[in-house]
């Protein structure tokens, strides 16, 4: 039925596009052009050019008249001329894509800091956003005036219809296998983040922790820009538990991390996990585990937890288990069997990849992406030569399933906003904070921080 109706209405688009781009609408284009011609006979050249494109253009007439708008102003002695400006981001996403005028005179800066929304540097007041452009330490914005570079766009001397085009550009060497990584993660941002903060029905966590190591370590993205503070906190006063949910253990630790993110204090959530202690599976165990590890609880009072880490380590962990158990070791790297199980588990982690990426009843993005934060979290890199297969490292073989900044459970799969694209997302954020830091292990869910002895 959504397939008929999204025909229906695409047929009706269609109809009505042709219906405004009709003999009507070119007519009158042309009779106003024609009157121009008549009263500013020197720009005969420019209008000439117009009529002669509608004639060979017809269906373009939309395009047409916005280029007689632009030509308006320049007739009528407001402006001298006009410069073609494109922005590309590093996601090569056209930003902005219009003409704007000048006076003769006009420096290029100050054209830009006109027309198009700027962020500047406070203290050099060099432009380091134009048009809503990312701000990452590995991209500058380089200028292109008629695909010639600038390097100063205060004294460039130009003239009408030239073409200024702002792309945002790698500073420094990254691999294509790099770049990409981060033209996913800014899509992400861009065009699917907002949607988990509005329209699904809970928060998810690889999202709001992705968010927030990415604004923890100074990039150009907050938490706040997607909700309030005060909204997530309504929230989870507001909320009501089911213990009976089967899901009742994986909801707590959820809330938990979004807890910590948002500096809401989750002593209450941490007190229900206390007392669902003694019946716990085992991938509940490393959830409970990894819950008392953000709060920093320490090993010696979860040495019953752990134990069951240990003993689960010996008996061919699925990855799943494998995952969950390395991102809640990293909690506890003073843990005397610490190096032994983040050995044994990786291992196992490593019987299950191939070039599809980590195989849990069939390769797929979820487990992947759930391989990749537990090896992270651990100081282990997934796109090293050890942890490559077929060509594929476990950084490209997660990309196999991305399209346009979202990710699918299978390669060849729908696009899946639930699971594998927050995940996704949250692992490939992880890996390009990892990178940029030197390599030193990242936590994609961080603990509460430790305050600072005080010195009397």
């Amino acid at each position: 039925m959504v397939k008929k109706i999204s025909i229906f209405l695409l047929i009706a688009f269609m109809l009505l596009s042709l219906s405004a781009c009709g003999p009507n609408n070119r007519r009158n284009l042309r009779s106003e052009i024609d009157a121009l011609l008549a009263e500013y006979p020197e720009y005969a050249e420019e209008l000439e050019a117009l009529k002669a494109e509608l004639d060979q253009n017809p269906h373009n007439v939309y395009r047409i008249a916005e280029k007689l708008e632009t030509l308006k102003p320049i007739l009528a002695g407001i402006y001298d001329g006009y410069l073609r400006v494109k922005v590309i981001d590093l996601t090569n996403e056209i930003l902005f894509n219009k003409d704007i005028h000048f006076r003769i005179g006009d420096k290029i800066e100050d054209l830009l800091r006109l027309y198009l929304p700027i962020e500047e540097d406070e203290e050099t007041k060099e432009i380091k956003s134009i048009a809503n452009t990312f701000i990452d330490p590995n991209y500058q914005l380089q200028y292109y005036l008629n695909n010639e570079l600038l390097t100063n766009l205060k004294t460039t001397d130009y003239k009408s219809k030239d073409t200024l085009i702002v792309r945002n550009l790698l500073r420094i060497n990254l691999s294509m296998l790099d770049s990409t990584v981060d033209q996913v993660v800014y899509k992400f941002i861009r065009n699917h983040a907002s949607q988990y903060f509005t329209k699904m029905p809970v928060l998810d966590q690889y999202v709001v922790s992705a968010i927030k190591l990415l604004e923890r370590n100074g990039y150009d993205v907050s938490l706040a820009s997607f909700i309030s503070h005060l909204k997530v906190e309504d929230y989870y006063r507001l909320k009501v538990y089911d213990p009976n949910s089967s899901g009742y253990v994986k909801t707590l630790l959820q809330d938990i991390i979004n807890m910590i993110n948002f500096g809401i204090d989750p002593t209450n959530t941490i007190n229900r996990l206390k007392n669902v202690y003694g019946k716990l599976t085992t991938i509940q165990n490393n959830y409970v585990l990894l819950a008392l590890g953000l709060v920093n609880v320490s090993a010696d009072k979860v040495m019953d937890l752990l134990n069951v880490v240990v003993t689960s380590s010996t008996n061919n962990p699925a990855p799943d288990i494998a995952a969950s158990a390395l991102i809640a070791l990293a909690n506890y790297r003073d843990y005397d069997k610490y190096a032994l199980l983040v050995n044994r588990y990786s291992d196992h982690l490593y019987t299950k990849f191939s070039a599809s990426g980590i195989d849990h009843n069939g390769a797929n993005c979820v487990s992947t992406a759930s391989a990749i934060i537990a090896l992270i979290a651990n100081g282990l890199n997934p796109a090293s030569d050890y942890w490559t297969s077929g060509g594929s490292t476990l950084i490209s073989s997660l990309l196999q399933y991305e399209n346009n900044g979202e990710f699918s459970w299978s390669i060849d799969g729908e696009i899946d906003t639930a699971f594998s694209t927050p995940q996704g997302f949250g692992a490939l954020v992880a890996y390009k904070v990892y990178r940029d830091t030197n390599f030193a292990p990242v936590r994609l869910f961080e603990p509460i921080p430790v305050p600072e002895p005080v010195i009397p």
